[in-house]
């Protein structure tokens, strides 16, 4: 554990043969999250950043790969450091609140989780990054138990559920991380005896990070709303560039759009309608087989925008529809399809904040059909084109 000192403020030189062995490696494991996340060596050399830590700090790949940590972290300190990585090296895992100047001069309150990894001889610190936009603190088992002993139901939704989620996020990307380090660094037959493992790894990390941005939406939509702003689209657009985005990730899946529009152009807000398509079609894709096509039907009017989702799927039974808007109310014919039932709650909640309406037509073993009509301003008529 010898460290240069110098080399912790000093500019950083051209990437020796054991930091391109590390960037390797990190380019494997970082990219496997959409956090922004960065690695650096013992001397706070950026190894390697993906595209989220890029976003987050105004930055580009090639300015941050020639810059040190020291060049961002406002509360930056090589007694700090030596200390921090003293400990990571002890503890493997450390979190901190710390302060990011973006390259607009912004000063970002931040979270971060490091990791302390050695390969071939090689450390170097995996981070994870979230913008503190809520100044979330950490909380004492004590003081939670006190807090929540003072709460009410709607305070735990608005207050402790993004934190407790936020803190959740925390294991699911190590999980992620350290499962793609397995696959990637691990041959011949043994890779081949425990891929199978692997990948029911990573697709539970997805479902449980799916879901964690589910309920992050719902509460936060339920605590503090959503302001209902507008813009001009083009709905055909919209459409095509999210049908387009749900086949990258079900490329096995027909997805039909049909328009019956004569006017595509008005006035609405994406924020809210992208939310509400983008659950109503993956529900439709998730519940119904690979060989039947989903269908996407727009329809407009002077005064309304209407959606159709039709998928010829398991259908959902009688008993169920009078429910099926609840939070984490599934269907009981759903049996071992994963999910957590927040989707369709998302879905009311949205719809019912435009002051819209859904309308739920299915049939056990034929299908289902999820109408959404949303209001458009009168103002729209001359909008249009």
């Amino acid at each position: 554990m010898n460290f240069d000192e110098s080399a912790l403020i000093q500019p950083k030189s051209q990437l020796t043969s054991n930091l391109e062995l590390e960037c390797k490696l990190a380019k494997i494991l970082i990219n496997q999250t959409i956090e922004a996340a960065f690695c650096i060596n013992e001397n706070t050399d950026f190894v390697y950043v993906n595209e989220a830590f890029c976003k987050l700090t105004e930055f580009s790949r090639e300015e941050l790969l020639s810059m040190k940590i020291a060049n961002i972290d406002v509360d930056f300190s090589v007694k700090n450091w030596l200390q921090q990585w003293q400990l990571l090296f002890m503890q493997k895992k450390l979190s901190f609140s710390s302060r990011y100047r973006t390259k607009n001069s912004q000063i970002l309150e931040v979270e971060i989780m490091m990791t302390y990894i050695k390969y071939q001889d090689v450390s170097f610190i995996c981070a994870f990054v979230h913008k503190n936009i809520d100044k979330l603190t950490s909380f004492s088992q004590k003081e939670l138990y006190s807090a929540l002993e003072n709460t009410n139901f709607s305070d735990l939704q608005s207050n402790f559920l993004p934190i407790l989620f936020h803190q959740l996020r925390v294991p699911l990307n190590i999980i992620s991380f350290s499962n793609s380090l397995l696959k990637h660094h691990t041959d011949g037959l043994l890779l081949e005896k425990i891929k199978p493992l692997i990948d029911h790894i990573q697709t539970a990390v997805d479902q449980l990070n799916s879901m964690v941005e589910d309920i992050l939406l719902l509460a936060k939509i339920k605590s503090t709303g959503i302001y209902v702003d507008s813009q001009i689209i083009d709905l055909v657009e919209f459409c095509d560039n999210l049908l387009s985005q749900l086949k990258i990730i079900n490329s096995e899946k027909n997805i039909n759009f049909i328009s019956k529009c004569t006017c595509t152009k008005v006035r609405i807000n994406q924020q809210i309608l992208q939310p509400i398509l983008q659950n109503l079609l993956e529900n439709a894709i998730k519940y119904s087989p690979l060989d039947q096509a989903v269908d996407l039907i727009l329809i407009c009017g002077e005064e309304k925008v209407i959606f159709q989702v039709q998928d010829r799927g398991i259908g959902i039974p009688a008993i169920d529809k009078s429910r099926l808007f609840e939070p984490f109310y599934r269907g009981r014919n759903v049996e071992n399809i994963p999910g957590a039932g927040v989707g369709l709650s998302i879905v009311k909640t949205l719809v019912d904040l435009y002051q819209g309406e859904i309308i739920l037509d299915s049939t056990v073993g034929v299908g289902s059909t999820f109408t959404v009509i949303l209001p458009l301003l009168k103002s729209n008529a001359g909008e249009k084109k």
